[in-house]
């Protein structure tokens, strides 16, 4: 079906929009007893995690209003926590420890006691509210 409306909006010019894409999981959910199972086991669990899961929140928002004031006319606080969703985002990448050199390392070449924040941000979310969610 995906194939035919290409090819028709191919041989009228018309830019497309493969919709059939947004389906897909709905129908693996109609049609996969086991897919549909997983789900439900997912939804259960978000639901017994979701006091965890805000706490976490708060904790990233919290610590995203801090950077926020105390980055505010520096480097690090033009280039990464501006607004309060690129703070959040950053705050969230430095969790997640993917790629949080490039968050800290503006701030450690101006102040060395900017690293205190960001280890003290470290501390309190990775090795105490990452467990919180994971115990719960």
């Amino acid at each position: 079906l995906d194939l035919v409306s290409s090819a028709v909006s191919l041989a009228f010019g018309v830019r497309y929009f493969r919709y059939l894409r947004a389906v897909r999981p709905v129908l693996q959910l109609e049609y996969s007893q086991l897919v549909r199972r997983r789900a439900v086991d997912i939804i259960r669990t978000l639901y017994r995690v979701k006091a965890a899961l805000f706490l976490l929140l708060f904790q990233v928002t919290f610590f995203a209003v801090i950077s926020m004031f105390l980055f505010y006319d520096t480097e690090e606080g033009r280039q990464y926590f501006s607004t309060m969703e690129q703070s959040m985002v950053n705050l969230i990448v430095l969790l997640s420890t993917c790629n949080s050199p490039r968050v800290m390392l503006p701030a450690f070449q101006e102040n060395r006691f900017y690293s205190l924040y960001f280890v003290f941000y470290l501390i309190v979310s990775v090795y105490f509210m990452l467990n919180v969610v994971l115990t719960v």
